[in-house]
């Protein structure tokens, strides 16, 4: 079982979220948002989230997810808080639980986040505008404990 959908942002763009099934019929630990704009069907930004899982903080469930990589080709036209503001919304109706997104952590998921030609992935300044951006909005927090950010959900 696999899932893939399309929900409208709008009228401008629209979300594809993907998960695909791992073997056995559990979920792959890996949750894919494109954004799309709706006139042309051009992607314009994509969203990688994956489980926490294999991290060892015991706080840590498979429905934990870190932000693996944003790639946008229009920097700065809010498509990050599109799909946050989308997982907001809408994790109530997904097929698979979402308890959280938090920021990535350096130090911790140095291991298997790996990307070509860039032996480490960091927590840019642009990503540290976008999640201090979110708090602003109390869309988010900053837990110190761990320190990464997370999303703040509507209860």
């Amino acid at each position: 079982m696999s899932f893939k959908q399309q929900f409208p942002l709008g009228e401008e763009y629209y979300i594809d979220i993907t998960r695909e099934c791992a073997h056995g019929g559990a979920w792959d630990n890996h949750i894919v948002l494109h954004v799309y704009q709706s006139s042309t069907s051009m992607e314009v930004a994509k969203l990688l989230l994956r489980s926490l899982e294999p991290l060892s903080y015991s706080g840590f469930a498979p429905t934990d997810f870190v932000q693996h990589g944003l790639r946008s080709v229009e920097p700065g036209k809010g498509h990050a808080h599109r799909m946050h503001d989308f997982l907001i919304s809408h994790r109530a109706v997904l097929p698979f639980e979402i308890r959280n997104v938090y920021s990535t952590n350096p130090s911790t998921d140095n291991l298997y986040f790996v990307q070509p030609n860039q032996p480490r992935l960091y927590l840019s300044e642009s990503a540290i505008r976008f999640w201090n951006k979110r708090i602003q909005q109390q869309k988010a927090e900053y837990v110190d404990e761990l320190k990464r950010y997370r999303i703040t959900w509507d209860t």
